[in-house]
């Protein structure tokens, strides 16, 4: 996962070790005003993605890979992350 701050936020960028399949940012439990511009998204094996997130700065960044934080719909079978930077 890498982590980029830009003008009103931060830029996520995730990538997966395998398929990703609804892939969310939940990132007001970290920050309550905290925007993703998107979510539930689906990663092919190796393909990376940047998603926008307002209202975080990189200081909130080693928080983005809680697993309360950063979902995925593969959770809901097994129990680790299928993206880099992810808990396991």
């Amino acid at each position: 996962m890498g982590v980029t701050e830009v003008r009103g936020g931060v830029d996520v960028t995730l990538t997966a070790r395998a398929l990703a399949v609804d892939v969310a940012l939940l990132v007001d439990k970290i920050v309550p005003h905290a925007v993703a511009a998107e979510g539930l998204f689906t990663l092919l094996p190796g393909e990376s993605r940047t998603v926008h997130v307002t209202g975080l700065t990189v200081q909130d960044a080693g928080a983005l890979a809680d697993p309360r934080v950063l979902r995925t719909a593969n959770q809901l079978v097994t129990p680790h992350l299928v993206l880099d930077g992810g808990v396991r």
